[in-house]
C-alpha cells in the first residue's frame, strides 16, 4: 500500500490486502513467529471476534490516513518522495500489535528485554526501544513510526471510535449473529461483554478479560 498506488492509481484495495502477510521466505520467517505469539495472546484475552476487528478496522484506517497525509504532503511540496512511501506491511501490523499489547494488555511497570541487549525496559516504553533498534540496524521507516504512534493512540483511548461497542462482539457470536457458526467451532475464542477493547483495564491477567476457548 502506497499513495502512488492507492490514491493516484485508484488501487484502493491495497489498504486491505496489504495487511495479509507476504514477501519472501526470510521475511515471513522473521515476522510470523512474532505475529503468532502476539496474536494468540491478545485473541485469548478479548476473543476471536474482537481480535479480528482489532486487526482490520484500525489498520485499514491507519493505511487510509497515511495515504491521505502523504498525498496532501505531495501536493504541498511537489516532492515525489511522499508518493513512494508505503504502509500496511506485516511489519507495520507487528509494531501495532506490539504497542497495543504493551500498553493495553500488560503491566506498564513490568520490564521486558530485547534479546541482544543486557538491560530491560519498562513495558510502556518497550515499543519505542524496539523501533529504535530496528531503525538503527535497517534504517528509519516512516510507516513503522506511524504504526507505533497509532498503537499508542489506540491504547490510550484516542481512537475509541474505531473500537466496537461493548456488547457488539457478543451479539455477533450468539444465535442469529453473523458469526454464530464460527463461535461454535473448536478453537474459536468467545469473548465477554464485560471485557475486551472497551474495558477500563490497563494490564492484568487473562482471567480478567473473561474470554474462553471453545473446546
Amino acid at each position: 500500500n502506497s499513495p502512488h498506488l492507492a490514491v493516484f492509481r485508484l488501487e484502493v484495495y491495497r489498504v486491505v490486502t496489504s495487511l495479509v502477510p507476504s514477501g519472501g521466505i526470510l521475511s515471513l520467517l522473521l515476522v510470523l513467529p512474532g505475529l503468532f505469539s502476539l496474536g494468540l495472546k491478545i485473541e485469548r484475552r478479548i476473543g476471536s471476534a474482537e481480535f479480528g476487528f482489532l486487526i482490520f478496522v484500525p489498520l485499514i484506517a491507519m493505511n487510509v490516513a497515511f495515504d491521505l497525509i502523504c498525498a496532501i504532503a505531495f501536493f504541498a511540496t511537489n516532492s515525489y518522495i511522499w508518493t513512494s512511501l508505503s504502509c500496511g506491511s506485516q511489519y507495520d501490523l507487528l509494531f501495532f500489535l506490539l504497542s497495543v499489547d504493551c500498553l493495553f494488555f500488560s503491566d506498564p511497570s513490568e520490564k521486558r528485554r530485547i534479546s541482544c541487549l543486557p538491560c530491560g525496559f519498562e513495558t510502556r516504553h518497550y515499543p519505542f526501544w524496539v523501533l529504535g533498534l530496528v531503525s538503527l540496524l535497517f534504517g528509519p521507516n516512516p510507516s513503522f513510526f506511524w504504526s507505533v504512534a497509532v498503537g499508542y493512540a489506540y491504547s490510550h483511548g484516542k481512537l475509541n471510535f474505531l473500537k466496537p461497542k461493548r456488547a457488539a462482539p457478543e451479539r455477533w457470536e450468539r444465535e442469529g449473529g453473523f458469526l454464530e457458526n464460527f463461535a461454535a467451532r473448536p478453537g474459536w475464542t468467545v469473548g465477554c461483554s464485560g471485557g475486551g477493547l472497551n474495558a477500563e483495564i490497563e494490564g492484568g491477567d487473562g482471567a480478567a478479560w473473561g474470554a474462553r476457548v471453545v473446546a
